[in-house]
Formats: C-alpha cells, structure tokens, sequence
C-alpha cells in the first residue's frame, strides 16, 4: 500500500513520508494543514479495511485507545476514512524508537530504569482498562527528547492482532511469550513476558535465550533458563532473580501483574550493598571448591575423564556422528553415577553441572532424531524414540508432553494432506494434559468437524444436485458459522443458476 507524498487527507493532513509499515498497517508522517502541527497517519490496509469483523475490531479499539490518558502512551487524536480505508491520528515522536537507540549505543543503567519504568506504567495503565498489547518489543516503543530524559512512548496498542493470514502468529518471535510461540494469543502475562525481554535487552544489550531462528528459539526455551544477566553486566545479583521469574517458561509462575514486576525491579535496582557482600561471598565459596578439587587425584582424574567424553560427545554431535555422541553422553552419564558419593564429597553442584551438559547433548540428538523422523514420516520410530528412558529424568517428564503433542500434530496434519479426515479427528479426539495444547487441539477439531460435515455439500454441488445440497445445507445450518453458511448457500445458488 503507497501513498504519494503530497497526498491530501480529507482536506486537513497532507502526507509528508512513510515512516514504516507493518503486516497490517502502514504509518505516514503528516502535517496539518490548518494547525501546521506534525503528526502519525496510520492506515489499516485496503485489504484488511474491506472485512467487516476487522473493521469493527479496529474502530472499537481504536475508541478505547484514545480514551487512554497517559504519557507513556501514544495518543490517538482521530480516526477516518480515506478511499475505503481506516486511518488513525496518532501523536508524532520525531526523534527514533527505542530499537534504533539500543542500536547506536549502549543505555545507562539510569536510562535503562527510567524507560522500562515508562514501559510498564504505560502497560500497566492499558491492562488497567482491559487492553493487551501482543507485540510490544523496541520497535514498537518511541522516544522524544525532553531535556537531558527521553520520553517513553507506547505504539500499536490492541492494533498487533493484525495478521497476514489466519493461523500464522503475530509479533517478532524473539519478544514473544513461550506460549505465544506455540499458537496462544497474547494476554497481560504474555505482555509481561515481552517488557522483561525489552528490560533484559536494554540492560544486556543481547536476548535472554540466544537462538538462530524461531524453531530454534522455540527448542531453547523450552530446554534451557535465560542467562542471568549479571553475567554480561555489574547489576545488583537479585536482578537475576527478578528476570527468572518474570521470563519463567510456565506463565503461572511470573509476577501476578505489571505492578509486581516494576515492584520487584525497584527492590533489585536499590540493592546494590547487598549484592557486593553476595559477590564476596560466592569468590570465598569458589575458592573452597577449587582447594577441595585439587585435595583428591582420584577426584580430578575422573572429573577431567567426564570433561573428555562430553567435549568428545559435542564434537561428534557438531559432525552429525549421532550415534557416536550419544554413547559418550551416556558413558559420561554412568561414569557419574558410578563416583556420585565421590562428587558429594567435593562438588554436587559440580556433579549436577556436567550431568546436565549430558542430557543437553543426548537432548539434542533425541530432537534432531525427532524432527528427522517427523519430516520422513516414520512415525512409529518417533513414537519409540520418545518412550527412551532419557524421558523418564524429571526434564524428560516435562518436555514428554511438548514432544508428544508436535509428533500428533504431523500426524493430524499427515492424515489432512490424505484428505482423511474421519483419522485426523480420531487422533486429534484424543484428551490432552496441557490445558494450553487442549485448546489448541479443540479449535483444530472444530474447524475439522466443520469441513467433515460440509464434504458432502461440497460433493453434491460438484454433481450439480443442487436439491439434495439445499436440503442439506439447511438441516446442518445451525452448526456451521453464520458467514460460512451464507457463502456456500450463494455458492449453491450461483453454480445453480449457471447450470440452469
């Protein structure tokens, strides 16, 4: 969608440069002509303007908007219509957003505070009236000057749902929530979960988990913790303790609200003396721990045995010797269990440590193995790879759902490309513990039982039986949505009239 710079909107904003554009929308700076004052056109594509469920979605959100009243917040001024498209009247921030400044420079740590602070006010006030945002990230955060302090602003509030297609998932993948990742729309935790990945990222400068792609990503969060960030940073230790709850992989499990989280961060932000006596502390603890490795041969022998096979596991995993990898995890794995009161004596967390580099490394070939075995179809060896006994360790035990349920959906969507639906709803019929993969499940076998109960429809027109297809139609009216129903009773009458 483009626009002419010079354009004139409704005798009053004429268009000046596009700023930027979204799957959904796409955002001018203007001027108004009467009050000579800049300000941020943003219209909803022609495509997405001409549905009647978004147009309604967008003129309702968009009222809510501009009945906020808060400075961290972007205002919405006005709302028209332009040659059969919505457009919204936004104030104008014309300095960057808060991506392009962490892209110039590292932020203070006093810059870091008082704009994530501006960040959850500004959402905090939005839940408040029971709006989420489902994309914030730098992006999406703009930033003015006013004397020595840049003002904080929040864009697209309620706008992000906008997608390009029905079933694809809105939002950058890197800010996203771990159950937005896996198909839930965004509600306040999600948007909680977005502002701690924007603080971590002002205060680091990286992501909390590093990953090369969104399935990656996906796979990472799911198996490991975000790196606390005082590793990369001098910041008050308790700050890890803040991010770890805040990014937590289970939403239950994170601050119960915006109010919680700037709470949190302000303790941490003012707990610096604390965090110098914790420091001390863990050096003096260290040094015990090297003093205790080097009083035992015996002990250093075999840790540095176990160091050998994991490097030699992770080279022939970085080789694709699958099999190779595996069976010096394993040994590793049996080496410290066999010297487990050995470790206790000395280190456990030591013990503990290299067992878990073990398992990363069996993991990792158990989801290569996996994603192999789905892409080639061989579903029977992927439902024996996951009853391997790694599953049985207690990550085994939470990951064993996430697994299972990726391994049906390829066979969900396996027996859909057969055009067998009667298999896809028996195996998609089957219950689900994870309440967040039930709903997901339910809404995939509603949209199944609605293409089940509309082939023979489908079939009937195709034989240009148009009577028995009527009579159908209206004994199945009541099942099928109100919109769907009326496109195939016009379809009907439109091959009936060709016919005729």
């Amino acid at each position: 969608m483009e626009i002419a710079p010079g354009t004139v909107i409704q005798s009053k904003y004429r268009l000046e440069k596009k700023l930027g554009e979204g799957s959904s929308s796409v955002v001018y700076k203007a001027q108004d002509v009467d009050l000579n004052k800049p300000y941020a056109l943003k219209f909803l594509r022609k495509e997405l303007s001409c549905l009647p469920s978004k147009r309604k979605f967008f003129l309702t959100e968009a009222k809510i908007i501009a009945g906020l009243r808060h400075p961290s917040i972007v205002s919405v001024r006005g709302i028209g219509e332009w040659q059969q498209t919505l457009y919204l009247v936004m104030d104008y921030y014309p300095d960057k957003s808060l991506k392009e400044l962490m892209q110039e420079r590292e932020l203070s740590l006093e810059e870091v505070r008082d704009l994530s602070s501006q960040m959850l006010q500004g959402l905090k006030e939005a839940h408040r009236h029971g709006l989420v945002h489902g994309d914030i990230k730098p992006g999406n955060l703009m930033l003015k000057k006013e004397g020595s302090r840049w003002k904080l602003g929040i864009v697209d509030f309620g706008l992000a749902v906008y997608a390009p297609e029905k079933g694809t998932v809105g939002g950058t993948p890197f800010y996203m929530s771990p159950e937005q990742l896996l198909g839930s729309s965004g509600n306040k935790t999600s948007d909680l979960y977005s502002a701690a990945v924007c603080t971590y990222q002002m205060i680091t400068g990286r992501f909390p988990i590093q990953a090369a792609s969104p399935e990656e990503l996906i796979y990472r969060i799911l198996q490991e913790d975000p790196i606390p960030p005082s590793r990369f940073r001098k910041i008050p230790r308790l700050m890890d303790r803040v991010f770890a709850n805040a990014l937590s992989l289970e939403p239950e499990s994170r601050y119960k609200d915006i109010q919680s989280f700037q709470d949190a961060l302000d303790i941490a932000w003012n707990s610096r003396l604390v965090f110098s006596y914790k420091q001390l502390l863990v050096f003096f603890v260290s040094i015990i721990c090297l003093i205790s490795i080097f009083l035992s041969f015996h002990y250093y022998d075999q840790n540095k045995h176990i160091q050998n096979l994991l490097q030699e596991s992770q080279l022939s995993l970085t080789q694709s010797q699958w099999g190779t990898s595996q069976r010096l995890a394993k040994e590793a794995l049996l080496v410290i269990e066999k010297n487990r009161i050995l470790f206790g004596l000395f280190s456990q967390k030591n013990a503990d440590l290299l067992s878990e580099k073990a398992y990363s490394i069996l993991w990792q070939i158990c989801w290569k193995e996996y994603l192999v075995l789905l892409q080639t179809k061989q579903f029977d060896k992927v439902l024996s790879l996951i009853q391997d006994e790694i599953f049985l360790s207690p990550e085994g035990k939470t990951l064993y759902p996430y697994f299972l349920f990726y391994y049906e959906e390829h066979r969900i969507y396996q027996a859909w490309k057969e055009n067998n639906l009667k298999k896809a709803i028996e195996i998609g019929s089957v219950k689900i513990g994870n309440p967040l993969h039930q709903e997901i499940r339910e809404k995939q076998m509603n949209r199944f039982q609605i293409r089940k109960q509309i082939a023979p429809l489908e079939e009937w027109i195709k034989e240009k039986n148009f009577s028995k297809a009527k009579i159908y139609l209206e004994r199945i009216r009541h099942l099928l949505p109100l919109d769907l129903a009326q496109k195939i009773e016009k379809t009907c009458e439109k091959e009936q009239f060709s016919h005729e």
